[in-house]
């Protein structure tokens, strides 16, 4: 009489050896933090997860642009800003040399030669104003807006002080006219678009995370009942061969 229990110990051996994988996909979800890490995991869910990855690159990158150019719009709105700061004291002075009897002919000199300065800066931040290379108040190529040089002001006499007011608050028209189109671009265009974006690639951040991220307490649990089974397995093809080994000594 002939006692073989290859049978037992093969189908013992092929889930021993099937536990075992098992356990190193455990490890290797819980360790990378993907249960995607290789085409066989899941390979419908790699396709998703890799158009997803690009389509998230692509809006990421739009994103990027539209802050560079919001913070464009924000540096056009600052020099537009210190223009509007030079023509209000640019205004205080016209208006102090138009007040005939208020100030004597040095203040007058002394208002003049100041109001004659500030037009001198007020027309080279126009020209020099720039976001990098690319000029912002000049009306050229790539510029937010077209601010005009003011001409040289004159306040040598009352008459002449009140044209120059009637100037200066044209121009300070005309900045405060671009600056609430530059405000209105970034906050309604711009920064708007910035949001709707942030909030698809949150989207599918988040759908692409379902998909290809770790369950930790799901993957964590399967580990442990893979861990009880390997072992319980083992412990079967001991006892298999223990008992093997006795009947075969009891027949000798």
């Amino acid at each position: 009489m002939v006692i073989n229990n290859s049978l037992f110990n093969g189908n013992a051996l092929n889930a021993l050896y099937g536990l075992q994988n098992s356990l190193a996909s455990n490890f290797e979800k819980l360790s990378s933090g993907k249960q995607i890490n290789k085409g066989s995991d899941d390979p419908a869910g790699l396709v998703i997860t890799q158009q997803m990855r690009a389509e998230i690159a692509g809006l990421e990158q739009e994103i990027q642009s539209l802050e560079n150019y919001s913070s464009k719009l924000t540096v056009t709105d600052g020099y537009l800003g210190s223009l509007s700061d030079k023509l209000q004291d640019m205004r205080s002075n016209a208006l102090a040399a138009a007040n005939e009897g208020g100030v004597d002919e040095s203040q007058k000199a002394a208002l003049d030669a100041a109001v004659r300065s500030s037009v001198s800066s007020y027309n080279e931040l126009v020209e020099d104003a720039a976001f990098g290379k690319q000029a912002l108040l000049d009306g050229s190529e790539g510029s937010e807006v077209d601010i005009s040089k003011l001409e040289q002001l004159d306040l040598s006499t009352p008459e002449k002080a009140a044209e120059a007011v009637e100037k200066i608050d044209a121009a300070i028209e005309e900045v405060n006219n671009a600056r609430a189109e530059v405000g209105a671009t970034q906050a309604n265009e711009v920064d708007a678009q910035i949001r709707n974006l942030q909030t698809t690639v949150q989207n599918l951040n988040g759908a692409r995370s379902v998909i290809e991220d770790t369950d930790y307490a799901k993957e964590y649990s399967s580990m442990v009942a893979n861990e009880i089974l390997l072992q319980t397995t083992m412990a079967m093809i001991g006892q298999g061969n223990i008992l093997g080994a006795m009947a075969t000594s009891m027949l000798k």
